[in-house]
């Protein structure tokens, strides 16, 4: 019911018309480039608290505290500052932040501000073209713009947004994600009642998957009880915490795979974006003129990829990031989209993929870029607000 609503809301925009495109592939080139959007979520951070109640690594074992960013997370979001600075200052934008060209905005968390602060500092170091407000320091200050409060931020954290009408629907996603999982893992869940201490008769889905953060203290080379290592040969012979990760993923990912879920949480960002490139498009001088730059969560690319027809049940991990490139060649602008992900070593290295969007190529013709995923967006906060009085 929800998805024939909220989809036959925007269907209308452009329903009434049909065309037909030829879609060549079309080679992208530096001096065709006219615009960049992009969104990250933060770098590796603390863990929001303990995963299990006799876990003996408590907040003192995390010098910044409960949800905060840790020094490879910083690590993480500079090294993607500099890959911006080796991909986009050459003939792009300027090698000096230049306030006209380039906007930073953030969510409102902590985790997400100082991994918006890291990245500036790999994208833009003081140069010696640069007068330096203290000679020596590595580091110049420019300005990170937050949103509001997160539970007032549809925009970039969309998950903690209070929305009655998305409440309502992920809660029946999630009913039915746990009734499959914990049938299909019954003794699984069974071995982790006492881990976890269940608070009822049993075990919640997501008492299980608040294990995930072992992950966290294995990185930052915490020792671990051997029971998050044993193996598993009914489920593929798998370790504990591999099958807490997989159940995580899938949870997570209900959260987002249908299309009411998805427009509720990411038809805004989507609509921000469309309405920026689309003007450009107009020859319409659009603030900033070069860059728009987001800090933000797993959640919020989650389902934006979902929008934007790629998602393919994609994982988010920490500093991964989203690009879109606005192209112009010759009167015609295309767009390409594109993934990149850290490598799951320790070193700092990277993964990118380009992605296409159903019924499109990679270099996507902008009017039919438009034509898929209109529908998908919302373009006002306030139309955002209609939708949830009229869903109550």
């Amino acid at each position: 019911m929800y998805n024939i609503f909220f989809r036959a809301t925007y269907l209308s925009l452009y329903l009434g018309f049909t065309c037909v495109y030829l879609l060549p592939e079309i080679s992208a080139e530096k001096n065709t480039l006219k615009f960049v959007q992009a969104i990250w979520r933060h770098g590796d951070r603390a863990p929001k608290y303990k995963p299990y109640p006799a876990d003996k690594y408590d907040e003192s074992f995390w010098p910044r505290g409960w949800s905060q960013l840790t020094n490879k997370g910083m690590q993480e979001m500079k090294e993607l500052g500099a890959y911006f600075r080796e991909h986009y200052t050459k003939e792009f934008i300027s090698p000096v932040f230049k306030r006209d060209e380039v906007y930073l905005k953030s969510s409102n968390a902590d985790r997400a501000l100082v991994s918006a602060q890291a990245f500036l500092n790999g994208l833009f170091p003081p140069t010696e073209d640069q007068e330096f407000f203290e000679p020596g320091l590595n580091w110049q200050p420019i300005p990170v713009h937050a949103s509001a409060s997160e539970e007032s931020d549809p925009l970039l954290k969309p998950t903690s947004f209070r929305c009655p009408a998305y409440k309502r629907l992920k809660t029946k996603a999630a009913e039915g994600v746990e009734a499959e999982l914990s049938s299909k893992y019954i003794e699984f869940f069974e071995y982790l009642k006492p881990i976890v201490q269940a608070k009822g008769p049993k075990v919640r889905l997501r008492e299980v998957t608040k294990l995930i953060d072992i992950e966290r203290e294995i990185l930052h080379n915490l020792s671990q009880p051997d029971w998050v290592f044993k193996n598993w040969p009914q489920y593929s012979n798998k370790t504990t915490l591999d099958i807490v990760l997989e159940l995580r993923h899938i949870e997570r990912t209900a959260e987002f795979n249908e299309t009411s879920l998805f427009f509720l949480t990411s038809g805004l960002l989507l609509g921000d974006w469309l309405d920026r490139i689309e003007a450009i498009s107009r020859g319409e001088l659009v603030k900033p003129k070069k860059m728009m730059l987001y800090s933000s969560h797993d959640g919020t690319i989650q389902g934006l990829l979902y929008a934007l027809q790629t998602a393919e049940g994609y994982k988010i991990p920490y500093a991964s990031c989203l690009i879109m490139e606005l192209h112009e060649k010759q009167g015609y602008f295309f767009v390409e989209l594109y993934y990149r992900t850290p490598t799951t070593t320790n070193t700092l290295g990277y993964n990118m993929e380009q992605l296409v969007i159903k019924g499109c190529v990679k270099s996507c013709p902008l009017d039919k870029f438009m034509l898929l995923l209109r529908a998908n967006a919302l373009f006002k906060t306030e139309n955002l607000y209609q939708l949830l009085f009229l869903a109550l």
